[in-house]
């Protein structure tokens, strides 16, 4: 299996992102317990692609890695705050998240809300903080892209539309994957890309890499749950419901297209995000 080319990788990024979350958010103190809830969420173990992309596109562009670390934490507790939002009973109602209790079956219902509160806002104190890079324009900027990707627009614009339960057509689960799953893909990507300075092309060529590796990331997962449902429920908003698992699967390889082609032409120097594309389906189970 391919994913066996970039697994040294992924295990030592998923080490860093674990290595600097441990120390940016403290231990549990005796005035603040939320802390604790914070930490059991956003520790959990998980792939942390999103986190990857990050490093990788700042590594490809020579960005000092102290700096696409902290942003790398910035989006990880990001992602962090839309899962344990997402478990909630008035969401998807799941009680559990990466093989243990979702946080709030843990910590209780509103213990998870105020952790979901916490990772969101601590998130943009870490993107404006000077540590995370010297230039207050690319600071400003980070924080705009996040912003965007994140709120109506973006990922809480999607989960807006999962929660309506109206998903009929192709259409209508393409706009909920890009939206919800591919904006923060897309935003990991293009993070790198202002952290270096890059000219807008350059960010928007990675923007759209992030995008199609989300979509048909969903997808992947999307077949993953018909094959081995995750709900006692069948998904609603399941894209194998509408169009069948084949159909769906060409979906997939045609997001997966249009993303290398993003990189085309970036050659050798983006190998480490081709590979990531082309081992992709083995992070499912698929049959």
């Amino acid at each position: 299996m391919t994913t066996i080319l970039l697994s040294p990788q992924l295990t030592t990024a998923a080490a860093e992102i674990r290595t600097i979350l441990e120390q940016l958010l403290p231990a549990e103190t005796t005035h603040n317990s939320l802390y604790a809830a914070m930490r059991y969420s956003a520790l959990a173990e998980g792939k942390a692609l999103r986190g990857f992309l990050t490093l990788a596109t700042a590594t490809m562009l020579n960005v000092p890695r102290h700096y696409a670390l902290r942003v790398t934490a910035a989006i990880e507790m990001i992602h962090c705050y839309s899962l344990v939002h997402d478990d909630l009973p008035a969401m998807d109602n799941d009680d559990w998240r990466r093989g243990k209790p979702s946080c709030h079956i843990a910590f209780g219902e509103a213990t998870a809300i105020l952790v979901g509160d916490g990772l969101l806002t601590f998130a943009f104190q870490l993107l404006a903080h000077p540590s995370t890079h010297p230039d207050a324009t690319i600071r400003c900027l980070l924080i705009e892209a996040l912003t965007k990707a994140i709120g109506p627009e973006g990922m809480v614009g999607g989960q807006n539309i999962d929660i309506q339960h109206s998903i009929e057509t192709f259409e209508d689960i393409s706009t909920l994957h890009r939206l919800k799953t591919g904006a923060l893909f897309a935003v990991s990507c293009e993070a790198g890309a202002i952290l270096s300075g890059a000219d807008p092309t350059l960010q928007h060529r990675m923007r759209c890499y992030g995008e199609q590796l989300g979509i048909a990331f969903q997808i992947y997962d999307d077949i993953e749950d018909y094959h081995h449902p995750k709900h006692a429920q069948p998904e609603l908003s399941n894209i194998v419901r509408v169009l069948g698992p084949e159909q769906a699967r060409g979906h997939a390889e045609n997001a997966i297209t249009q993303a290398l082609e993003a990189l085309r032409p970036l050659g050798s120097n983006a190998a480490e995000l081709i590979t990531l594309l082309e081992c992709l389906p083995d992070f499912f189970s698929l049959d």
